[in-house]
């Protein structure tokens, strides 16, 4: 609401006085518990405040479900093949970021695609060294699919992420990490 221009007296006491009057160890009581201490304009005031509030973009759910099965398929076929200790360490690290997004998207919404960028980012910049040691191979190169597929069906969410621009950035063209991070960081 902060974002929204509208005064914090319009809604804020409202709000909390349904704070004091629901709490976590009250939440299972009968409505017939609450009526009498929330009247009509304590409710009337988040209703305005959810029409007033932009609705959240959602990420197309059918691709995040066929992402998660893909990740689960590469992340079995990683173990049946051979690849050096880093850059497996790499790949797991970065398929798990996507994971717990999707997993987490269903109830922290863009929030978790969003995080999963900045930590895979923060990833990438902590194993950057190692990693400019190192060739591609196949799966590094997967790694970056993946991250695609989930910029694609996190779309209008991402598309102004500096975190995932930069991710999508670094593992798509192979810039130098610092120079990247630097650049996306100071915008």
């Amino acid at each position: 609401m902060n974002n929204t221009g509208f005064s914090e007296s319009l809604y804020k006491p409202y709000i909390n006085h349904i704070k004091e009057t629901v709490s976590a160890t009250n939440l299972s009581g009968a409505w017939e518990i609450y009526r009498p201490k929330l009247n009509a304009e304590t409710i009337l005031a988040p209703r305005y405040c959810s029409e007033i509030l932009e609705s959240e973009q959602v990420a197309d759910f059918t691709e995040l479900e066929t992402l998660l099965q893909e990740l689960e398929n590469f992340k079995n076929k990683l173990k049946e093949i051979k690849i050096e200790g880093v850059t497996y360490e790499f790949a797991i690290n970065q398929i798990d970021i996507i994971e717990k997004a999707i997993r987490n998207y269903p109830i922290a919404g863009g929030r978790a695609i969003k995080k999963a960028f900045k930590d895979g980012f923060a990833d990438i910049n902590d194993k950057a060294e190692d990693l400019e040691k190192k060739q591609a191979t196949t799966e590094t190169k997967e790694i970056t699919g993946f991250w695609k597929k989930l910029q694609k069906a996190g779309d209008i969410i991402v598309k102004t992420d500096r975190f995932a621009n930069a991710t999508i950035s670094i593992l798509t063209k192979g810039e130098n990490i610092i120079d990247t991070a630097t650049k996306y960081l100071s915008n």
